[in-house]
């Protein structure tokens, strides 16, 4: 969809608000669709991020990656073998190598040697596997650049008629500097031409690196989320990260105290709200089952439900449409 000169300034006035879905509700979490509705679509795809839309996501979450030439794009990783038909490329089998990243080989092939154009013959697929509509895996034509992801959200915010934010992830920041393919710097130029650089706008860049936020925060006004790991929560020092960042990330089950017979939140989340940080929880189901007792395994709902009355600010999940569901039942009966 092209967007016309009023819907641009439109939206640029806009970006500067909080996503129309939560407006005037208060404490009501943001829902942050981490590469789009990835379970049901191949991440960093436009089908992912428009049936995460759909389903009520406020951000559009992508990865984000640097080619050859220096651009940009829509990537958790790198290395492209399990999200992309690659290997099915002949022409490219040439390139397949072994590189050493943060101290360990990983063969494959990888988007630095690779330039937007080849990029843009791939097609991406879901590395989990099976088509939810059966048979054989979910495939989506079209790799996104950083660009196209907020082209799209702003395109979407028309169509919609409310705001629909862009969450960046950063990872691998050192790596790519010592390859000359610096992410902080590209990606705050494209956040200031796009006129979201102000702590007020529809946009969130996210790092587990610390250095990578306070050289994006060098750069841009934009908000900064440090991803931490759960081990880190109870230990991390939040006084510390407010001066690097706006938001703090960890995994939702951090939040909660599991040993209680009813789940609980820790003392982490009011340590972070005390250092002035927000909370987006990361809901990653990598606990088998998940989520862990207390909550009833499987009840993802019930767990969007319960973060939601702890007081996060965002849920961050490949599940939008569960976390939706979530936010109604908070909203009626006045969490």
């Amino acid at each position: 969809m092209a967007l016309t000169r009023r819907d641009f300034a439109a939206l640029s006035s806009a970006a500067a608000l909080i996503p129309a879905a939560v407006r005037g509700q208060a404490r009501v979490a943001l829902i942050i669709a981490r590469g789009g509705a990835s379970a049901e679509r191949p991440a960093g795809t436009a089908a992912a991020f428009d049936l995460a839309v759909t389903e009520g996501a406020d951000y559009l979450e992508t990865g984000l990656a640097p080619t050859q030439d220096g651009v940009l794009i829509a990537r958790d990783d790198h290395e492209l073998s399990s999200s992309t038909d690659i290997a099915e490329h002949p022409e490219f089998a040439a390139r397949h190598t072994t590189k050493t990243i943060d101290g360990a080989e990983v063969s494959g092939w990888f988007t630095e040697d690779f330039s937007l154009n080849e990029m843009k013959t791939l097609t991406c697929r879901d590395p989990a596997a099976r088509s939810r509509s059966g048979g054989g895996r979910a495939l989506a034509p079209g790799i996104m650049s950083f660009q196209d992801v907020m082209d799209f959200a702003r395109a979407a915010s028309v169509r919609e008629g409310r705001v629909i934010g862009v969450c960046a992830t950063l990872r691998q920041s050192a790596y790519f500097a010592s390859i000359d393919l610096a992410v902080e710097s590209r990606t705050a130029e494209l956040i200031r031409l796009n006129g979201y650089n102000w702590p007020s706008a529809a946009m969130i860049v996210r790092s587990a690196e610390s250095d990578a936020l306070k050289a994006l925060g060098a750069l841009t006004r934009a908000r900064r989320s440090w991803i931490i790991a759960a081990d880190d929560g109870p230990s991390a020092d939040f006084a510390t990260a407010r001066g690097y960042a706006e938001i703090v990330s960890p995994p939702a089950v951090a939040i909660f105290d599991l040993s209680a017979a009813t789940p609980t939140p820790t003392p982490m989340l009011a340590s972070a709200h005390a250092a002035g940080l927000a909370v987006h929880a990361r809901v990653e189901a990598t606990i088998d089952p998940y989520p862990p007792r207390p909550f009833r395994p499987g009840d993802l709902r019930g767990l969007f439900t319960a973060l939601n009355a702890a007081g996060v600010e965002g849920v961050v999940t490949d599940r939008p449409a569960v976390a939706a569901k979530a936010r109604v039942v908070r909203t009626e009966s006045n969490w």
